[in-house]
């Protein structure tokens, strides 16, 4: 499940979008790294320097001059202006002179006025990341999938030593550029040995081994202590993987409604502003890395356009008044979108009017207004083409039903979810024998270990299609057992371990490898959340332990919820409430955001059930 992105090493220090420099031409200074108050002396001395644009004097920093490699980042609104690394001895005091040299070239100060009096003004808008490396553990991989296999992203630095030259990349720069420490190690090769090629993945040649036994090369990893401000004139917080360690004593109802908040408020502000767009303003943006200022795509594809629309459909049932309009107000311009593009024959976002317009998409934008008298809310003049897309879906879901061989694997879960949805509105027997027929082929055709990938469609689909009939589910126990093996690959504190800590709760959907676990956990969890509130599922006197069992996976959740302290690297501040992929990697996909909230709605749902 877990996904990088595999830039070649020149593209990513392309991507920094500011001058890089690094002072390392004596040996590395080894020290254990800086307690927090030591860290914070720092800082402090840092900001007065970085406010007044002023090299430090003779003598700064004299108290850390025993201290470990040193790495800073200064940004201006989110840009990165400057990022300095040092491991020569007074690093810090080396690394600042760095940094504020190119903060001062990026505010457009003159050379010859560093020392002024007067600061320029956007000066106080800067605001600091400061890492402060302890001791440089010598490491030994033969691969570059060695510091993939032994290093968790993000906790940890990596770099190389290469003669007099130690060329390192800090946890921040990994971070901030969604690089895997395999990734990191190949950029400080690269650029440590002046040799680009040597950075390229795959190169034999440039195989950690090859290159300490034929050029005696040397690899180091290193811890940080890292703290950086989340806004211009705030004060330091301390980070662990770019963010901040969320607890679960910090869920409770109210705080999982302004977790779902955010998440709606970030579908509801990603939009694509274009001349010539069908909707202007009203298409869903494609996936952005808010830390570069990257969007993978000007668009989102149809099908996530779709399952926004239902997610905030979900949440405006739940959100209050003024929060429910806009939700609702979004979901139909999202629809609205779909149903130009439908109307249309060409000229489409992306792909073909196959690809843009597949069963589950339009599944998932039927089911997203399960009562058509909703539509009468909508803008009257999208209400027409909604409502006659709306009927294109259903006939398209209706024939699909009766012909379920025409219809892709993968898509036949989200089938029999929006089947079970138009079964439930109409009442009509017809539409009810399609739907219990669709979900009797795919439960028939899904060996139990698989059935999680169908989740939570699948799930919604037999829990719906049961209440209209008045019945038992008929895939409980299966459901139940699929609930026990989630909650069994979830991360607990002792799997995870000390310096995983932000990965508990984070379902692992492989036995394999590291522990990767990504924004996929929402998925079973969506359908988990609704079994904790329907008896069916979740007797009464059962509720409690089910409640307990749940809390980890909504803490993890929340932990790639992109907040103020993840925010400190990012450029565009309506990145915010975003679900990142993983915690180490910033890129931000609509289906996670969509996904979460809906596994948060339902577990709101669940807990105010009597």
């Amino acid at each position: 499940m877990h996904s990088t992105v595999r830039w070649r090493w020149t593209a990513l220090a392309a991507l920094a979008v500011m001058p890089i420099t690094s002072s390392a031409q004596s040996p590395p200074i080894t020290a254990a790294a800086p307690a927090p108050a030591v860290a914070m002396a720092a800082f402090e001395e840092l900001r007065a320097l970085v406010l007044t644009v002023s090299l430090p004097p003779e003598g700064s920093f004299e108290r850390f001059d025993s201290a470990g490699p040193v790495g800073i980042t200064l940004r201006l609104d989110g840009l990165v202006i400057a990022r300095a690394t040092s491991t020569v001895r007074n690093a810090m005091r080396d690394a600042a002179t760095q940094a504020i040299r190119l903060e001062s070239q990026r505010l457009g100060r003159p050379r010859d006025a560093l020392q002024s009096s007067s600061a320029p003004p956007d000066a106080a808008r800067v605001t600091i990341s400061l890492e402060l490396a302890g001791a440089l553990v010598p490491f030994s991989p033969r691969t570059y999938a060695d510091f993939d296999a032994e290093i968790s992203p993000g906790i940890e630095g990596g770099g190389v030593g290469i003669g007099a030259v130690t060329e390192l990349v800090f946890p921040g720069t990994t971070l901030a550029l969604n690089m895997m420490p395999s990734e990191a190690a190949a950029m400080a090769v690269a650029t440590g040995a002046q040799e680009p090629a040597l950075g390229v993945p795959g190169n034999p040649e440039a195989e950690p081994a090859k290159l300490s036994a034929a050029r005696g090369f040397r690899f180091y990893r290193f811890r940080v202590t890292h703290l950086a401000q989340t806004g211009p004139g705030e004060p330091p917080i301390f980070l662990s993987r770019g963010g901040r360690v969320v607890r679960e004593r910090d869920l409770s109802t109210r705080s999982l409604r302004e977790f779902a908040d955010s998440m709606a408020r970030n579908l509801i502000d990603r939009r694509v502003k274009e001349p010539g767009n069908a909707w202007p303003g009203r298409a869903l943006s494609g996936t952005p890395t808010p830390t570069i200022a990257r969007t993978d795509e000007g668009y989102a594809t149809p099908f996530e356009h779709a399952l926004a629309a239902l997610s905030l459909a979900h949440y405006a049932e739940l959100a209050g008044a003024g929060r429910a309009d806009a939700a609702r107000a979004r979901a139909y311009e999202l629809l609205a979108v779909l149903a130009a593009q439908d109307a249309a024959d060409t000229g489409a976002a992306r792909g073909s009017k196959i690809e843009r317009f597949s069963i589950a998409t339009s599944a998932l934008a039927s089911a997203a207004v399960p009562d058509r008298a909703d539509l009468s809310n909508a803008p009257p003049e999208i209400r027409a083409p909604i409502a006659v897309f709306l009927a294109t879906c259903d006939a398209r879901l209706n024939s699909a039903g009766d012909d379920l061989d025409g219809v892709v694997a993968a898509e036949r879960p989200v089938l029999a979810y929006a089947l079970a949805i138009n079964a439930e509105r109409s009442r009509d027997p017809p539409d009810l024998t399609r739907a219990e027929r669709v979900l009797g082929a795919v439960l028939s055709q899904t060996p139990p270990g698989q059935l999680v990938s169908h989740m939570p469609w699948l799930g919604w689909a037999d829990m719906t299609l049961a209440s209209v009939k008045g019945g038992p589910i008929s895939s409980v126990n299966s459901l139940l057992e699929m609930r026990d093996a989630v909650y069994a690959h979830a991360l607990t504190e002792e799997s995870a371990g000390i310096d995983n800590a932000d990965l508990v709760g984070g379902v692992v959907f492989t036995t394999t490898g590291l522990p990767l676990p990504t924004w996929h956990t929402a998925r079973p969890i969506a359908l988990i959340a609704t079994m904790l509130g329907d008896p069916r599922c979740t007797p009464i006197d059962a509720r409690v332990r089910e409640q307990a069992r749940l809390l980890p996976t909504l803490r993890f959740l929340r932990q790639l919820g992109l907040d103020e302290a993840v925010g400190h690297m990012c450029v565009d501040p309506r990145a915010r409430g975003g679900i990142r992929t993983t915690l180490w990697d910033q890129r931000q996909p609509a289906d996670a955001t969509s996904i979460t909230l809906l596994a948060v709605c339902e577990t709101l749902r669940s807990l105010s059930t009597k």
